[in-house]
């Protein structure tokens, strides 16, 4: 959902570009088997502060998805968000960790050095959630299933599905 994401045109037609509906489709299509996964909180990897600035694109289609996604983005950074899971609603933290564990660093290496706390935090994640069109998914899958990891999940447009051992890659 990040900015440029959204512009990008390759692979447009399986893309999800709205956070609301990623999170409601991660709220029905995840086995109720892996409820205790959410008890700590949602990590999302993105970098929020780069997400808040203003729209930097000349096209303005997706200026109103880019803006709802940075709102929602924000509530449930400082909120949490409502979670329905097998024993009812509660309300989980939503965290993010490399933006926050590198801002003591010089800020040309904070950026890259986000990713890696990023990186290591979803390849160690008891759940993973992400998208055959994304490198940094298909990094951290592969990662995940050399090292043994199981419990991945794709996003697709119409649904979370699991992914059983290497993830397949779009070739848009």
């Amino acid at each position: 959902v990040e900015d440029e994401m959204l512009v990008h045109k390759p692979c447009s037609d399986l893309k999800q570009r709205n956070l609301t509906q990623i999170l409601q489709h991660m709220q029905r299509d995840i086995p109720s088997k892996h409820a205790k996964a959410f008890k700590g909180g949602l990590f999302i990897a993105i970098d929020r502060r780069r997400m808040r600035k203003k729209w930097p694109y000349r096209e303005k289609t997706y200026k109103q998805v880019h803006m709802e996604n940075v709102k929602l983005l924000n509530d449930i950074a400082s909120k949490g968000i409502e979670w329905k899971g097998p024993r009812g609603v509660k309300n989980l933290p939503v965290w993010e960790c490399g933006v926050n564990a590198v801002q003591e660093l010089d800020p040309c290496m904070q950026k890259i050095s986000s990713s890696m706390v990023n990186f290591e935090v979803a390849v160690n994640a008891e759940i993973f959630i992400g998208t055959s069109i994304s490198t940094y998914s298909i990094s951290v899958w592969k990662t995940r299933v050399l090292k043994g990891i199981n419990n991945n999940y794709e996003f697709t447009k119409n649904g979370i599905v699991e992914v059983k051992g290497l993830p397949k890659v779009h070739k848009c």
